[in-house]
């Protein structure tokens, strides 16, 4: 479960079209970089992260500097 909810946070990434709605600058993830963090949160890597510090972030290596 735990998993999954990191997933979901992950998922939710900051986007150009709501800029202007949350004052959030979008981030462009590529395809293959979002695979990769997929597969780095699976295989728990981000296991001692709080879900806090992978939500709203572009690139899952974002989570370093938000780790709490």
């Amino acid at each position: 479960m735990a998993r999954a909810r990191r997933l979901e946070r992950v998922f939710n990434q900051p986007f150009f079209t709501t800029e202007q709605f949350t004052g959030e600058k979008g981030k462009l993830v590529m395809t293959e970089e979002e695979i990769e963090g997929c597969d780095r949160i699976l295989n728990d890597e981000f296991s001692d992260y709080s879900e806090r510090s992978l939500y709203m972030i572009g690139k899952i290596d974002e989570a370093q500097k938000n780790k709490n």
